[in-house]
């Protein structure tokens, strides 16, 4: 009769670490979720850092008769590791003239969601 005691009471624990392993996944997927900032919220209190432009494409998109572009570039943060975004920016036509392949700008990124980048100018 012992050991019968002493096996349910061994799965009622596992079955209760297990429920709990569960809930902490669930509030980590529903609360840990990286913020996304809004553009302006970019500009004002995103990090600032020198990006290097690998590419440029218009995407034949024109808002206010300025062209919408497809920037490719690598950021290089002050601190941790580099990473490569892809961004569509309405651009004034002298700065779209002057992205090219190897130009360097300053951008503002979202240091919780990479894929945040605004293009601020060329260096």
């Amino acid at each position: 009769m012992k050991l019968i005691t002493v096996h349910i009471v061994e799965v009622r624990e596992g079955a209760l670490v297990v429920l709990l392993i569960l809930i902490l996944w669930l509030l980590i997927k529903v609360f840990g979720k990286t913020r996304r900032m809004s553009p302006s919220e970019l500009l004002r209190s995103g990090q600032q850092a020198e990006a290097v432009i690998l590419c440029v494409q218009e995407t034949g998109l024109f808002i206010n008769n300025l062209p919408k572009l497809k920037v490719q570039m690598q950021v290089k943060p002050e601190r941790g590791r580099n990473f490569v975004v892809e961004v569509q920016q309405t651009l004034p036509d002298f700065d779209a003239g002057s992205l090219l392949a190897g130009t360097r700008v300053l951008v503002k990124y979202n240091p919780s969601n990479h894929k945040q980048v605004v293009l601020l100018y060329p260096v």
